[in-house]
């Protein structure tokens, strides 16, 4: 009897886990944004540019592909500068509380944490000499005080060293960097080797070093609960010095400036800890060294007349919809998706679509032009037919994995947001309305941001399938 875990996986499960909705895409599968989405080809231009301590953000709703899109510029900066991928999320999900911790960083804990991800590159063998042990000793002793701060003064002293080896980085522009570097840990992996064929997902595609997890455990506490106490200004810029001293020694010993890209701070929902962070604290902003990060979008909104020392851009969804006729699909749009989906199936199974072309257009539609809700739809499709033991995806499976995706986003819609997005529906400006829900709904990706001359809104189209459209929609 044959053991159902070495036999090959099948189409359909090929499918599935190429487009794997909670794994960012490699670049070879990438299908480019230049034409809906340029923001971070505009960023990569500047971020080339030998210009001071640049700022960038990028504003947008979760799945909307912002981590596909910075991963896929690395390796456009990297041979002009040294460039740090930090992913936040993924520290958080490795015993640290995952999201709701990550919504109660303090910012003197953010800019430990990146101190110790610039000291896990300092030391690295790459780059000529040793870091100077003064410099990590500042550090060392800004993150035991910030530790004390919240956890009281019999709280140990904390190591650096240890501590930045639970710090997974991707680095490229180092002098002898490790090209093709196997990709472990919270960054991600290059996945389906059992399967015989590779998605060159991670380092190993784009020719960076890869700074594993070296030590399972993380021996600094944060985002707790507990208050901080004293002069946590002064804390924080303790850290703050000891992290710039040294980015300043990279950049010395490199002979390159150094690009450091935050991903995981768009799961920042917490206004408060928004605020503390990007708004009343300058902190991050002073980092001598260019810095792009993610945010979430409804945030980013409410904030966006304070937030001066960053060069903000809104990562836009794909607009598969038409702006003046939203039940009209808008064929530019959709061409992402077919150009995305040929691209994977080129890479599981090679001259064979299993999901029609036609079928790709109604599932991009549905999707809205969310990344992550296309990739879901692609993915219940190809279970359906799974389980239907279908060669091809049937129209059926099709309905099926759409009607699913729309009864979850509709679920726990109220009375107040369903008569905000049928004003909206109804309004040819499709600006975005004034208020809370307004910023509620981006939140929960029932209100999309579309690009154009001038980014205007609209309700996800599943929402308009049925629950609108008894309120005053069209068709």
């Amino acid at each position: 009897m044959s053991d159902a875990l070495s036999t090959p996986p099948s189409l359909w499960e090929r499918v599935i886990e190429v487009f794997d909705p909670a794994e960012p895409a490699g670049a070879a599968l990438r299908a480019p944004r230049e034409n809906y989405n340029p923001v971070s080809e505009n960023i990569v231009k500047r971020l080339r540019a030998r210009l001071p301590h640049q700022k960038f953000a990028l504003a947008g709703g979760i799945g909307s592909g912002k981590t596909t899109e910075l991963r896929a510029t690395l390796q456009r900066i990297a041979p002009h500068k040294v460039v740090v991928f930090l992913d936040l999320l993924a520290h958080f999900e490795r015993g640290l509380g995952g999201v709701p911790a990550l919504n109660r960083l303090k910012v003197g804990e953010l800019i430990g944490l990146l101190g110790l991800a610039v000291a896990r590159l300092a030391e690295d063998d790459a780059l000529p000499e040793k870091t100077p042990s003064a410099l990590i000793s500042d550090l060392q002793d800004a993150l035991t005080a910030l530790n004390r701060a919240v956890h009281g003064a019999s709280a140990p002293a904390l190591s650096v060293h240890e501590l930045a080896q639970s710090v997974a980085l991707l680095v490229g522009g180092l002098s002898g960097a490790a090209a093709g570097a196997a990709l472990t840990g919270g960054v991600g992996a290059v996945a389906g080797a059992s399967a015989g064929f590779s998605l060159a997902r991670g380092a190993a595609e784009l020719g960076l070093k890869t700074f594993s997890v070296a030590k399972d455990t993380f021996g600094w506490r944060v985002g707790s609960r507990a208050p901080a106490e004293g002069d946590q200004e002064t804390i924080a810029e303790a850290a703050l010095r000891a992290t710039n001293a040294l980015l300043d020694n990279i950049r010395v010993r490199a002979g390159r400036d150094v690009v450091l890209i935050i991903d995981g701070l768009d799961r920042i929902e917490d206004n408060d800890t928004f605020k503390n962070l990007l708004v009343e604290s300058s902190l991050l902003a002073e980092l001598r060294c260019d810095a792009v990060v993610s945010m979430q979008l409804g945030l980013y909104q409410r904030h966006s007349s304070r937030l001066s020392k960053w060069s903000y851009h809104v990562f836009t969804f794909v607009p598969v919809v038409d702006r003046d006729q939203p039940e009209v699909p808008n064929t530019k749009g959709l061409q992402f998706f077919e150009e995305l989906v040929a691209r994977r199936f080129e890479a599981v199974c090679p001259g064979v679509a299993p999901v029609s072309a036609a079928q790709v257009r109604r599932l991009a539609y549905s999707s809205g032009g969310r990344l992550r809700d296309f990739m879901k739809l692609m993915t219940e499709t190809a279970v359906e037919a799974l389980l239907d033991d279908a060669p091809r995806a049937e129209d059926e499976h099709v309905r099926r994995a759409i009607d699913t995706l729309r009864r979850e986003r509709e679920e726990g819609l109220n009375s107040a947001e369903l008569d905000l997005l049928t004003e909206l529906l109804a309004d040819p400006r499709r600006r975005l309305p004034d208020g809370q829900i307004a910023l509620d709904l981006l939140q929960k990706n029932c209100l999309l941001v579309y690009p154009n001359e001038s980014k205007w809104y609209l309700p996800h189209p599943l929402l308009m399938m049925h629950i609108l459209k008894p309120l005053g929609s069209k068709g």
